[in-house]
């Protein structure tokens, strides 16, 4: 105890990682010391001095009685004089130390085993214990006192924040709504403009030329059409796609060619499902323009693949690549050139293959149409 009130008194302190490492020397050297002392209690108890003659305690027994007295009172000392009210527990130890002073003086008056002097002694040290024990059992409570009230603020403050939360989640989802409704409905006065246009067109491919157009915004403001119904997270993919080709056909004067689209439930966001709508578009415009005069057939197909990647396959029946010529080749460079440039932007991988009809496969990265 005299070892432990000093090391409390020193200004350099035990290092936090240290401290596991240092209780652990401590009760080890005091399993040690114990085990040392009663192995030679027990087996060299012939060799020892005498402590006590008779029931009286013998002069090396005194000597050793006030050795200890003195070890006590050194530790009480430095505890009330030096430490004070700087540890709490080192106080109520000097609580005990007292007791055990107390205790050795009263032996040393006994002066002997079961004398009225050692029982006072031996009972003071019981009281000294259940007096610490009842201080631990306090300082328990209090702690856990404090950990429920903490336990409640912080029950209060997390609910104060998810009230706060829930508020600006609601708010940024109104702001969003409004943010694409008010895109959708510019969108759709821009369509209205293009349509007014197409009716006062010269020619017949300056009108289908502003139908395709229309087709390509249409496509833009169905996609916000649809997030503003969803969550403003991510929405199904394959009702969008059914709607964008529904309206190819509705901007087209024919009627003859049948068109069937085959999609798996895929969840995107706005930023996979603009662009991929833009490039469905521009691929089934190419198609009715190559399948139209002999009442053609296309195919649109979205599913994903064995690794998971998403595959936009967009079909025809045209007879041969030579069909693929147009009357007016800046025409066709400039729809492969956006069509190249979409599937780019989505980080994907075309290719194109002739057999009954050209077939047109895109391949996506996965995680660019995770839900």
């Amino acid at each position: 105890m005299l070892i432990a009130v000093i090391l409390e008194i020193r200004t350099s302190r035990i290092r936090a990682r240290h401290v596991d490492r240092a209780i652990g020397f401590a009760v080890f050297g005091i399993l040690i010391t114990i085990t040392a002392t009663v192995s030679v209690a027990i087996f060299a108890v012939d060799r020892l001095p005498v402590l006590v003659l008779r029931s009286s305690w013998t002069k090396f027994d005194i000597f050793l009685l006030l050795a200890q007295l003195a070890v006590l009172i050194a530790a009480i000392g430095l505890i009330l004089g030096v430490l004070r009210s700087r540890n709490l527990i080192f106080l109520l130890m000097s609580l005990v130390l007292t007791a055990m002073a107390f205790s050795q003086i009263l032996s040393i008056a006994g002066p002997g085993r079961y004398t009225l002097g050692w029982t006072v002694g031996r009972l003071s040290w019981f009281l000294a214990a259940c007096v610490l024990f009842l201080f631990f059992m306090m300082q328990f409570a209090r702690q856990q006192n404090l950990l429920l009230r903490t336990h409640e603020v912080l029950e209060e403050r997390v609910a104060a924040r998810t009230v706060d939360l829930t508020g600006a989640i609601q708010q940024r989802d109104l702001l969003l709504r409004e943010l694409h409704h008010r895109v959708k409905n510019k969108m759709q006065m821009v369509d209205a403009l293009l349509a007014s246009q197409a009716r006062y067109a010269g020619g017949a491919d300056a009108r289908q030329g502003l139908q395709d157009v229309r087709s390509r915004v249409f496509a833009l403001a169905l996609a916000h059409q649809q997030l503003m119904q969803s969550d403003f997270g991510t929405f199904d993919l394959a009702p969008f796609l059914r709607q964008l080709t529904d309206n190819i056909l509705a901007n087209r004067a024919e009627r003859a060619v049948e068109l069937t689209v085959e999609t798996c439930p895929l969840m995107v966001t706005i930023d996979f499902a603009a662009p991929l709508g833009l490039l469905a578009t521009e691929l089934i415009i190419d198609s009715l323009d190559h399948s139209i005069a002999r009442g053609g057939r296309i195919a649109l197909t979205l599913q994903r693949n064995m690794a998971q990647a998403v595959v936009l396959t967009v079909s025809d029946n045209r007879l041969a690549i030579s069909t693929q010529a147009e009357a007016d080749p800046n025409r066709a460079l400039h729809r492969v050139r956006i069509i190249r440039g979409l599937v780019a932007q989505l980080d994907g991988a075309i290719t194109e293959r002739y057999s009954d009809g050209r077939h047109v496969e895109i391949v996506f990265p996965a995680q660019e149409a995770s839900p």
